[in-house]
């Protein structure tokens, strides 16, 4: 059996209108060095890449033991949607990449570095959003207590595939069922 969800822009923006402004930090051995991502001014979805983002970032950095904030205004971010293994479990996950930002103003040595540390804090594994749907999407219901043996059926996701066309981002799910002898009550 397979269902397809179907998230428009407006879905996704709403969803992210409500996850920011978040911040990510940009070195785990120093928590002040982090990158502040406000609300979106612009979501959209580009067929066969992902979900664009147009937001202004606050970028936070130690340089010489001062704290440097930098506001950077009208970045695109791309969200790339995949499904891949996180623990030997299939997830949904959105890589965040930087797009186009305007570091002009930056000088050119500490503009290399700081987008170096930019795209390796989105790349890193902590800073994906993740959605476990193999856990999160695994129902058991019982059958009356009429109907013996007792059993439960099980409804569970197997597998699922992610893709943006038309202006839509479609997540297909695989499922299973099956009829199972219940789970003994764990304390």
């Amino acid at each position: 059996m397979r269902l397809e969800a179907h998230l428009t822009t407006s879905d996704l923006q709403h969803a992210l209108l409500q996850l920011t402004p978040m911040a990510v930090s940009l070195d785990p051995d120093t928590p002040s060095r982090q990158l502040s991502i406000r609300c979106p001014s612009k979501v959209a979805l580009l067929d066969g890449l992902g979900l664009q983002v147009v937001t202004d970032l606050q970028l936070q950095w130690d340089v010489i033991g001062l704290r440097v904030p930098m506001s950077l205004r009208g970045v695109s971010l791309l969200l790339r949607p995949i499904v891949e293994l996180v623990a030997g479990e299939p997830a949904l996950l959105f890589l965040p990449q930087l797009q186009e930002a305007d570091l002009s103003a930056i000088p050119g040595i500490l503009r290399d570095v700081i987008l170096a540390r930019i795209n390796d804090a989105l790349s890193r594994p902590e800073a994906r959003l993740a959605w476990h749907f193999m856990d999160t999407l695994d129902f058991r219901f019982p059958l009356p207590p009429q109907v013996l043996p007792a059993f439960e059926v099980r409804l569970f996701a197997r597998s699922a595939s992610v893709h943006v066309a038309n202006g839509v981002l479609r997540l297909g799910i695989d499922w299973g069922l099956t009829a199972e002898a219940p789970q003994p009550a764990t304390s």
